[in-house]
């Protein structure tokens, strides 16, 4: 049974300075992808496809990734995101960092390295965190500790919220390298936090920086 084929999609490139310019959430992102999976009507196949590993269903950040959660799919082999990962071993039994929805492609920096959440103190959370500077995120290694500060920013309803210290003392679980060819996304750090900090620092990204100063 032959396979459809794809309109023309923008390039990779011009894909990811979209995303990242205007920071669409992780849902839109994958909702374009599959959008552009599915086309009625399309008429002669497609032969250069490549293996990208999905999800079967939206999991929540902190899920354990198991093999009836994994699913690969095939598509053209331009269309396959910059470090997608195409072997479920890459995948099983790490956690997901992030809210992901059902079908995304999944990549390393979606995941937290194995052993990462074992190291998670009693009485906290496992977090992760986006900070402003990815310079940063790149000195920091799993056993730091950090406060986390909020910049100085203005909420939606336009209150000026001043710099603001939003966890002491943080200790740093994880710092997935970011994909190839995809530096923006960088700066993602996991966190141990509290449930109270987890929360703050939660609602604070919405507007305002977020930045590290070691303390231990």
């Amino acid at each position: 049974m032959p396979i459809a084929s794809l309109p023309t999609l923008p390039s990779l490139s011009r894909w990811r300075a979209m995303t990242l310019r205007h920071r669409l959430p992780l849902t839109v992102i994958a909702l374009a992808f599959l959008a552009r999976l599915v086309v009625p009507g399309a008429v002669h196949a497609i032969r250069d496809t490549a293996p990208v590993l999905t999800l079967t269903q939206p999991v929540a950040a902190g899920t354990i990734i198991t093999q009836a959660r994994l699913a690969i799919v095939r598509v053209p082999r331009g269309l396959v995101p910059p470090g997608a990962l195409t072997d479920p071993m890459e995948a099983l039994e790490r956690r997901t960092l992030t809210d992901l929805p059902a079908h995304f492609p999944l990549a390393s920096e979606l995941l937290a390295e194995p052993g990462a959440l074992a190291r998670t103190p009693p009485g906290t959370v496992a977090a992760p965190v986006r900070l402003s500077d990815p310079a940063a995120a790149a000195v920091l290694s799993p056993g730091t500790r950090v406060d986390l500060l909020a910049s100085p920013g203005t909420t939606h309803d336009g209150e000026i919220i001043p710099a603001t210290r939003l966890a002491s003392g943080a200790l740093v679980l994880d710092v997935p390298e970011a994909p190839p060819g995809q530096a923006g996304q960088a700066g993602l750090v996991l966190f141990a936090l509290t449930p109270a900090e987890a929360a703050l620092i939660s609602g604070a990204t919405s507007f305002a920086a977020l930045t590290a100063v070691i303390v231990g």
